[in-house]
């Protein structure tokens, strides 16, 4: 019996010690937890505090943002941190508001604080990145970082909540009866909400490059010489001679230019299903995004020309231009007109159509980056357009304004890739 019992004082003890001691455990470990809680409240206030502090900044921001970018090597997270500090500074802490409340000097201090921070990311990049194949990505950072800094500091930053200052797109949006259909739905490739939003755009860029062409021969001629440097661009990569070839793209200008032929073109792009004699349906969409889709999807003869590896690569590309030129004599002799807008726009195809599908189908790879070059530039600059971060829908001088805002630095990128690939 004294055994039983000596046992049993035995087994009380040990469960009282293993009940104490998950006590200790369990109370540590909330002790700890707590511990670990408040010590994360103290640093997100102090960050809170630090945030509130960096957008009061006003004054010293801008000054502050340049001198991160202009340390050598600055990498991008740091710049676009820097940037999103700047956000609210830059149009005096009215990010959010209506463009309308924005004073004229608090906008001009928004443009002047994008074109020193284009120049200074310009000074920042050390030259031997670029020539060490960083070239991409230095133009990636330069156009993400200006981009992301020119529309966080517009006023109507969220675009869909402040829809209604875009007088020009809700105008357009509120008459979309008597807008004529664009000839081919873009508004997935155009990255449009639907097929109304890319109709009521389409309608405000075709309003705007008449403002544009209409108001100044500077713009027209700058246009006029920016395509003359690429088909140069183009034509001097194959070692082909470019004077006719210029000399029929400026004869095609010339032709669009007299007052006197727009009734004729206007019937002959009719056949064509081209709603109107515009810049955007003749040019953008006509000339450039339908040429890279007849790319993208060439005639069989082409097509089983390019991809015969059993040929030499010389054969193949003297080939290519012989299916091409019969494709193009084939066209031009169904034209109802051997003297109108068509003839005029295949005298220029036969010169580049050639280089065009050799360099998208061939198997040179220097004049295929370029073409896919060229190709993705002009598509993003059209696809810039229709973007709300990119172009202000708000009057019509404003839209001219960012249309060749953004035209410009598109072919500016376009310009020093390749130049820099040539060196």
């Amino acid at each position: 019996m004294s055994n039983i019992l000596s046992l049993n004082s035995t087994a009380n003890t040990t469960t009282k010690a293993v009940i104490i001691g998950t006590g200790l455990t369990v109370s540590l470990f909330f002790l700890y937890k707590s511990y670990r809680y408040y010590e994360w409240k103290s640093k997100t206030r102090l960050v809170a505090k630090k945030t509130r502090s960096a957008e009061t900044q006003t004054d010293g921001c801008v000054e502050s943002t340049l001198q991160v970018l202009k340390v050598n090597g600055t990498s991008s997270p740091t710049a676009r941190h820097a940037v999103t500090v700047c956000r609210s500074a830059t149009i005096g802490g009215t990010a959010a508001g209506p463009m309308g409340d924005v004073p004229p000097t608090q906008r001009q201090r928004t443009h002047s604080f994008r074109n020193s921070l284009s120049r200074t990311f310009d000074d920042a990049v050390p030259q031997m990145a670029i020539k060490n194949g960083d070239l991409d990505d230095y133009y990636d950072e330069r156009s993400s970082i200006i981009s992301y800094a020119t529309t966080a500091s517009m006023a109507y930053w969220e675009c869909e909540e402040n829809l209604h200052f875009f007088t020009l797109y809700v105008d357009a949006v509120q008459d979309l009866d008597s807008i004529a259909s664009p000839r081919v739905d873009r508004s997935v490739q155009m990255c449009c909400k639907d097929y109304n939003d890319f109709k009521a755009k389409v309608h405000c860029i075709r309003r705007a490059f008449d403002h544009i062409f209409i108001t100044s021969d500077d713009n027209r001629k700058s246009f006029q010489t920016m395509g003359q440097n690429i088909l140069e661009i183009l034509l001097n990569h194959s070692l082909r001679d470019p004077t006719e070839c210029i000399s029929s793209y400026y004869s095609l200008i010339d032709f669009l230019c007299d007052t006197s032929n727009h009734e004729g073109i206007r019937e002959e792009i009719a056949v064509r299903h081209i709603p109107a004699l515009t810049f955007y349906d003749l040019v953008l969409d006509y000339i450039i995004l339908d040429s890279f889709d007849d790319v993208e999807n060439p005639p069989s003869a082409v097509s089983s020309v390019a991809s015969n590896r059993w040929l030499s690569a010389g054969f193949r590309e003297l080939a290519l231009q012989t299916a091409v030129s019969a494709v193009m004599r084939r066209k031009r002799s169904k034209l109802p007109v051997s003297d109108g807008f068509f003839a005029h726009f295949y005298s220029i195809l036969d010169h580049v159509s050639p280089v065009l599908a050799w360099g998208f189908l061939g198997s040179d790879q220097d004049l295929k980056f370029k073409c896919f070059l060229v190709k993705e530039s002009l598509q993003s600059v059209i696809r810039d357009y229709f973007c709300f971060d990119r172009c202000r829908y708000t009057n019509i001088n404003d839209l001219c304004e960012d249309i060749l805002r953004t035209t410009r630095e598109r072919y500016w990128e376009l310009d020093n890739k390749l130049t820099v690939m040539d060196t």
